[in-house]
């Protein structure tokens, strides 16, 4: 297949807060998702049957990513028949964005922000399942299946409560999530494009690079040129920032004054060997081993954390399967 045109699109979660105006993007994710997740899933049909069904309700969508995440969709851009044919090249892109190019949306993937309560709770409920309950010692409940699995839960709290230790110093913590490409467009890279940009984001978080994107639809603020309006394949309007030229505009150093105090500030810390964790985040996904794709994200630099098993009837399994928690320091 040729490489198409691709356009990468940011979305926060006003861009997908359900509404009239909003419904065309979130219909497509919701279609993309659920196809690709089918594709993917239903490699396994005695663990996932024939189809996998990731979002039954579009408005429901904004969830994934919670208050403060953020989404990422590559559009594959198809020839826009009413551009102006006497226009320049950069006015045939600006007279694009204003009327809207017609896109296929081909590859996403979503980030939720993990807070440290969240942690917390993790390890309080790890603690409580793992302590015999008043008496429990002498029902005689001393089997082997009940050690292992005293022991396996013991383990995952003192992982929990060390991690939990480690928040001291938070070191901000994010999850991927609905991450997916079209099964028309795989083989081009278009995945490993996808986690590339989640990573760069969050990569830049410290010194404001989200937070500039946020402000791009900001009344009066500067950035128009930065945001991005195509009309979808399966029709209507979204709108959303631009990542292609935020990026582009970032590593330009043209918003320098922007994230000026920030960069100082980690230049200090880091020549005086204080550890700042201006620019440094964690990536957190949940791969499930029967499908392969722990292998692929360990290609990316993803490391397997710990593996737990999927209870029947999870995600729509009709069988237990491995699931994989892996991280990458970013």
């Amino acid at each position: 297949m040729t490489p198409p045109n691709l356009r990468t699109v940011l979305f926060f979660p006003p861009h997908l807060s359900p509404n009239p105006t909003t419904l065309p993007l979130l219909t497509a994710l919701q279609s993309l998702l659920n196809v690709s997740y089918t594709a993917t899933y239903c490699l396994r049909p005695d663990i996932f049957g024939t189809s996998h069904l990731r979002i039954a309700d579009p408005a429901t969508f904004a969830d994934i990513i919670g208050a403060d995440g953020f989404t990422i969709v590559v559009f594959a851009v198809k020839s826009d028949q009413r551009r102006d044919p006497t226009e320049s090249s950069d006015g045939d892109r600006a007279h694009a964005k204003r009327d809207g190019e017609l896109a296929q949306m081909v590859a996403t993937g979503s980030v939720m922000a993990v807070d440290d309560e969240d942690v917390r709770k993790r390890a309080q409920w790890a603690s409580r399942a793992g302590r015999a309950a008043p008496g429990q010692e002498r029902q005689g409940r001393n089997d082997s299946d009940s050690n292992s699995i005293s022991a396996a839960l013991g383990e995952l709290n003192d992982k929990l409560q060390a991690l939990y230790r480690e928040r001291q110093n938070p070191v901000p913590i994010h999850e991927l999530r609905a991450f997916a490409v079209s099964p028309t467009h795989r083989g081009l890279g278009l995945g490993a494009r996808v986690l590339k940009t989640v990573e760069w984001l969050l990569g830049r978080d410290g010194v404001g690079v989200l937070d500039f994107s946020r402000g791009v639809h900001a009344p009066g603020s500067s950035g128009a040129h930065l945001s991005s309006s195509l009309r979808t394949e399966m029709g209507g309007q979204v709108h959303g920032v631009d990542l292609d030229e935020v990026m582009k505009v970032w590593d330009q150093n043209r918003i320098a004054d922007f994230a000026g105090s920030e960069a100082k500030q980690l230049e200090k810390d880091t020549a005086s060997g204080v550890e700042c964790q201006l620019g440094h985040r964690k990536l957190r996904l949940v791969a499930i081993r029967e499908l392969g794709n722990e292998g692929y994200y360990q290609r990316r630099g993803y490391k397997s954390l710990r593996t737990g098993i999927l209870p029947l009837g999870t995600w729509g399994s009709n069988a237990e399967c491995t699931t994989v928690y892996m991280e990458k320091s970013i």
